[in-house]
């Protein structure tokens, strides 16, 4: 599948502490122009810890699942390179 089948909870636990660091909160307010709440940093912690304990088989399942909705999620508030740019059908004949 092109879903991950692991999840670090050591990463996941550094990145929830990253955006609610200083730093963090100053690079959101730059960006973003407020404070960022880190909800997603905080879905992914949390889901990490309650799939610990499921068997490995159930982990990977687990894990997979939670990437292909994440990305669903994030293709509905987000979007994507594919709804600015038109995928070509055919290359592109003498480019440059």
């Amino acid at each position: 599948s092109q879903y991950p089948v692991e999840m670090s909870c050591y990463r996941a636990f550094e990145e929830l502490i990253g955006c609610y660091s200083i730093g963090g909160q100053f690079r959101h307010a730059w960006r973003y122009g407020g404070l960022g709440l880190c909800e997603d940093k905080q879905d992914r912690w949390t889901f990490c810890i309650k799939q610990s304990f499921s068997s490995e088989a159930e982990k990977a399942r687990q894990v997979q699942n939670w990437y292909k909705q994440k990305l669903a999620r994030d293709m509905a508030t987000k979007g994507s390179s594919e709804s600015v740019w038109a995928s070509r059908s055919e290359p592109l004949h003498k480019p440059f």
